[in-house]
């Protein structure tokens, strides 16, 4: 009883602290001449140093230190996102866009203010969802429809680097709307959830 306790009250301070890290960055003056519209999605690295944003209306992706209480960069995505996931370091943004484009942005180490980023571009599908990284950060899961029904039901694994369905490593299709991806923070697992089936499916 004592450790589900302690469960808890871990779950409820780091909620407490995802929160206060949400408002106070938007509270931030910075923000104030061009503040998005909708926050999409947000991911916290392994180091828990930053959060990243992504927004819409603009489409960015914006790179906030809780402990400095400052935003470090706002850059520009191609168009409207889907899902983001960041890796360990917090070097590398993976997103995925509504019209069907996996982004990969490598985000220069050691500055201060981030203005730019090298990005990589991948046309994979006709619409993408949600999308994970491995344990490892070798390689990436993302959710996919068709033009025709854009509920994502289809899974591709893509290599992390070179994000290209040439160098794919798996296509497969679950019965049901997916409605997240999330990866095993220590094994090479993706967990798929899965809407009408109502359970979720493990890839290794």
């Amino acid at each position: 009883m004592r450790d589900d306790k302690l469960v808890q009250f871990q779950i409820v301070l780091y909620g407490g602290f995802i929160l206060l890290a949400f408002f106070t960055a938007f509270l931030y003056p910075g923000w104030a001449v061009n503040k998005p519209k909708l926050i999409l999605d947000l991911a916290i690295p392994g180091n828990h140093d930053l959060i990243y944003f992504a927004t819409d209306a603009p489409d960015e992706f914006i790179i906030y230190s809780p402990g400095l209480h400052s935003v470090l960069g706002i850059l520009p995505a191609s168009e409207r996102m889907a899902s983001m996931v960041v890796s360990n370091d917090g070097s590398t943004v993976w997103t995925s866009t509504k019209s069907g484009y996996v982004d990969r942005f490598v985000i220069p180490a050691g500055r201060v203010t981030i203005t730019q980023a090298e990005t990589r571009r991948a046309r994979v599908a006709p619409v993408l969802g949600p999308i994970a990284l491995s344990a490892n950060g070798r390689f990436i899961a993302v959710a996919y429809g068709s033009s025709e029904d854009y509920n994502a039901r289809n899974v591709k694994i893509l290599p992390a680097d070179t994000v290209s369905v040439a160098d794919e490593l798996a296509d497969f299709s679950v019965t049901g709307d997916i409605q997240a991806l999330v990866a095993n923070p220590v094994q090479n697992l993706f967990y798929i959830i899965n809407a009408h089936s109502d359970r979720v499916r493990i890839y290794n």
